[in-house]
């Protein structure tokens, strides 16, 4: 069944857009033997099976009518809205916790609805997000706003008052010729009479509805003609409605008993008399008692004729054995022992078994412990499988053993736990064996030392991430990584993945023994998933702790008891244990290392236009290291983002670079000695492909296009011309063992999806060779905060001073600094492609930009100046004089361009520089100085 309504378009039509009707919308409908779903825990239902669509409703979007148009109008579109039954689950669930349509969450507010006696009928859904998909204007799909009815699926609750409505259900006329009772009246009289001697004799009629229950009938303006009698005939009779239940209306009412009264004639009237009464019809829908289900009431749901992707997230943590909240929701979660209890006893979807069939002391003991390691389920089962299929992987995600205890009949759960003392454990050695045993031991090359739980994440919207843990003690033994991943999709947080993940790599990294043996009536006390010590010297067996996973108990007269164990992680300390034996083969590739440096570095706009993102950036020394694993931690724990083949090439400055050098620089910079990582992998590219950062590098916070690596006859690399500056970014000083990072290779996005706001970003860079991967406990975490840099405008370019040319610098001045700079945009600039050097000329800046600047004198910020429209600045001797009387500090500039009320995020600087002049330190510099 599709999981969303899926609209027929209408081919183009000269006179404009056509609202789609009814037909044009193709829905999925009830698909006759679709399982209905069983869900436990928080989960997210996909769409609902559509029973039922209708009311549609279109409403023309307009635009024009304005002053100057007389009037005239033009339909854009149109605005659609559907009546739809979507049936979710079975229920009761507990709560609604999400509604998303097209992955997006549904703004609503929530109304308890009560029937009269008080208790719940349904909740009334208020959604509100009218302009969701965004809004009736250009490029806009609408939104979905209105009321919806969601029932729980209590045992109370009525059928829906706008499908019994829509859907025209017929109750007591179904053949469309009226209905016959028999009864004899209020047996208080036997004739009637006109004029003052007439009687009245009252009927009263209980109306049986579609579901059986005389309590939910519905009459939906009825009138009564009654006719006929074995002993007369009667004229004109009238039925009125009287009593305390009202069916007298245009409206339906729930109403099961009708009373009315025959006022005229004279027939005469005797017991058994039968009376035929014609019915109107009667509008009832089902109640769907048990069922979870939706009702659109006309819902708006935007300017397409097709629903979007539907989505309700649900939640339902069923207690059974009453033992509260606190055990049965694990944080949202359903408790696995619970939901398997019930998967037992419910007669709708599970085996029915009757509660006293069932042991409630062990349920409720696996609970506790369940709830108090914080290991709970969220599944949804929504195909057709076994009753014990169901249990069965709940079973499994909980490490639990179901049985039947032979001593008391019950149904008896158990989990495979250790805290036990193995030396209190029941024993059998030769004497209460009967035959040899069947033993075997796997080989540490069937073992796993790295087990990755794949799960659907809930703080992700329930797609599925990746969990993983290592034993290093077994990638010792085996000298080589050993993965598998293994889906556990009912688990739903990053702590019960952890706790799984540690809970299965136990079972998987060591090679465990399996053992089956036939014992005396001694073991008639073991039971499935119970423990045993095992003594068997001709194998060299000594208090070996095994856990039964199969015990047949045979026939009474043989005395033999069949068993089939395997050998319990958790008693594994009880025994001695030899290590394999060495092979003598040493693999030539080590475990990957720590990188030599790692930085996190939030993106321009020039790299990703849809919003803030980070690149990961990873050295490493080793040669082996083919790529690194981003690992995030979002606040709930570390979790797997995304793989980067390769690693980023790396150097340090062998002296200073300063600003001061042409926008194409063709001197470049040279890289020292020590500290080259994989530099000799980078090669040149044309000059032509310098404009088009083919090949990129981040010196500190620089980014620069490079065109040619050159070998030194002394082992260090030169890199010549060099585009500086370029993106958002300038020119600015950097001191000799600077680190430069060749990123064009070797880097990658921390996650795909960009971050919905700015924040501090933490990730742990986990290099990776063929050996295996970085451990994440030992990985050192490296942090940025983000600060919007895609929306920020770039920075002016071509700083110059004292209307020299670009790159000209002075450290003295005399009298007035003037300052000018180009303007940039960064709209056109990525849209043109290339990158822009420092020295190009203006660029129309973006719409309403202006310039900062802010003046530092000595360590003090001095003055800021805002609003400045143009691109010259002037700080003049006497502004000079006023702000640093002894004239004896030097002055640093920077100017910052201002656009959509954000600032370039980086200012293009002056460097320190000292002003002299008359009045300005008058001893040191009379007559002035500029150099």
């Amino acid at each position: 069944m599709a999981t969303t309504v899926v609209g027929a378009l209408l081919a183009p039509h000269p006179r404009g857009p056509q609202p789609s009707a009814l037909g044009d919308f193709s829905v999925p409908t009830a698909s006759e033997g679709r399982a209905i779903p069983v869900v436990f825990g928080t989960v997210k239902i996909a769409g609902g099976n559509t029973t039922w669509w209708g009311d549609l409703k279109t409403k023309a979007i307009k635009v024009g009518g304005g002053i100057l148009s007389f009037g005239k109008t033009q339909t854009t579109g149109y605005r659609y809205f559907l009546g739809c039954q979507f049936m979710l689950c079975h229920g009761p669930v507990d709560a609604i916790v999400d509604i998303q349509a097209d992955v997006k969450s549904v703004p609503r507010t929530l109304t308890t609805i009560l029937n009269g006696n008080g208790t719940e009928n349904y909740i009334q859904v208020n959604a509100t997000g009218d302009k969701l998909f965004g809004g009736t204007g250009p490029g806009g799909g609408g939104g979905i706003s209105g009321t919806i009815n969601f029932y729980r699926g209590l045992d109370t609750q009525q059928p829906d008052d706008y499908l019994s409505a829509k859907q025209g259900r017929i109750v007591l006329d179904q053949s469309g010729i009226g209905y016959t009772f028999t009864g004899t009246g209020n047996g208080t009289m036997t004739a009637e009479s006109a004029g003052t001697a007439s009687l009245d004799e009252t009927i009263t009629i209980t109306a049986v509805g579609i579901d059986t229950n005389p309590a939910h009938s519905t009459f939906q303006k009825m009138r009564f003609t009654v006719s006929g009698s074995v002993s007369g005939s009667h004229n004109n009779s009238v039925a009125n409605a009287e009593g305390s239940n009202s069916c007298w209306a245009d409206q339906a009412f729930s109403c099961s008993v009708i009373n009315f009264t025959i006022t005229t004639g004279s027939t005469q009237y005797a017991n058994g008399d039968v009376f035929t009464v014609v019915t109107g019809h009667s509008h009832v829908a089902p109640a769907y008692r048990r069922l979870c289900y939706a009702v659109f009431k006309q819902l708006y749901v935007g300017t397409s004729n097709y629903l979007k992707p539907l989505a309700f997230v649900v939640r339902r943590c069923p207690d059974p054995l009453a033992q509260g909240a606190g055990i049965a929701n694990i944080s949202g979660d359903a408790n696995p022992a619970l939901a398997v209890y019930e998967l037992l006893n419910n007669v709708d979807y599970g085996l029915g078994i009757p509660g006293a069939r069932i042991d409630p002391v062990s349920f409720s003991a696996a609970a506790v412990t369940l709830a108090a390691e914080g290991l709970g389920v969220s599944m949804q089962f929504d195909t057709q499988a076994s009753a014990d299929q169901l249990i069965g992987e709940v079973l499994r995600h909980c490490d639990g053993l179901l049985y039947t205890d032979p001593a008391t009949g019950l149904w008896t759960i158990v989990l495979a736990r250790g805290g036990y003392d193995a030396t209190l454990l029941p024993v059998l050695t030769v004497d209460n064996v009967l035959t040899t045993p069947d033993f075997s031991r796997g080989s540490w090359s069937e073992t796993t030392n790295l087990v990755g739980i794949r799960f659907a994440s809930r703080s992700n919207n329930f797609n599925d991430r990746l969990v993983k843990a290592y034993d290093a003690a077994n990638i010792s033994v085996t000298g080589e990584v050993r993965p598998q991943t293994i889906d556990f999709k009912g688990i739903s947080s990053e702590t019960a993945a952890a706790l799984v993940a540690i809970r299965v790599l136990k079972t998987l990294t060591y090679p465990l023994s399996k053992i089956k043996l036939v014992a005396n009536r001694t073991a008639w006390q073991f039971r499935p998933g119970g423990l045993f010590r095992f003594t068997w010297v001709p194998l060299g067996i000594i208090n070996q702790v095994f856990r039964i996973t199969r015990i047949a108990y045979g026939e009474l007269t043989d005395g033999k008891i069949s068993i089939d164990a395997v050998e319990d992680i958790f008693g594994i300390n009880s025994v001695a244990f030899v290590a394999p034996p060495s092979s003598g083969w040493v693999n030539p590739v080590g475990a990957p290392v720590a990188p030599a440096a790692q930085e996190l570095v939030e993106l321009p706009y020039h790299f990703r236009q849809d919003g803030i993102h980070a690149l990961a950036l990873c050295v490493c020394t080793d040669t082996t290291t083919k790529g690194f694993e981003v690992w995030l931690d979002e606040g709930s724990g570390y979790f797997f983002s995304v793989e980067v083949a390769g690693v980023c090439p790396s150097g340090l400055l062998a002296s200073s670079y300063l600003a001061g050098t042409p926008a194409l620089d063709p001197t470049g910079f040279t890289l020292q000695l020590s500290g080259l990582v994989d530099v000799d992998l980078i090669d040149p590219v044309l000059a032509s492909d310098v404009p088009q950062g083919k090949l990129l590098a981040l010196i500190e916070n620089e980014i620069v296009s490079i065109q040619t690596p050159t070998q030194n006859g002394d082992g260090t690399y030169t890199f010549a011309p060099v585009l500086r500056g370029v993106m958002d970014t300038i020119p600015v000083d950097h001191a000799a063992g600077a680190r430069v990072w060749f990123f064009s290779e070797g880097s990658g996005l921390t996650k795909d999806a960009p971050y919905g706001s700015d924040g501090t970003i933490t990730a742990k860079l986990l290099p990776q060779n063929l050996y295996g991967g970085f451990p994440l406990s030992s990985a050192g975490a490296v942090s940025l905060t983000t600060n919007s840099r895609w929306a920020r405008p770039y920075p002016p370019s071509g700083l110059t001073m004292q209307a020299q040319s670009y790159a000209v610098r002075f450290s003295k001045v005399y009298g007035d600094l003037v300052l000018a700079w180009k303007s940039r945009n960064r709209l056109t600039q990525t849209a043109a492609g290339p990158l822009v050097a420092q020295d190009h000329a203006d660029i129309t800046p973006e719409a309403g930009t202006t310039y900062t600047v802010k003046i530092t004198v000595g360590a003090t910020l001095i003055r800021t100046v805002t609003g400045i429209a143009v691109g010259t600045y002037t700080y003049t001797g006497a502004q000079r004089a006023i702000d640093d009387a002894d004239g004896t500090k030097t002055v640093t500039i920077q100017v910052f361009s201002n656009a959509n009320s954000l600032d370039s995020f980086f200012p293009n600087s002056l460097a320190a520089v000292l002003m002299t002049g008359f009045g300005l330190d008058f001893g040191n510099y009379f007559g002035g100085v500029q150099n």
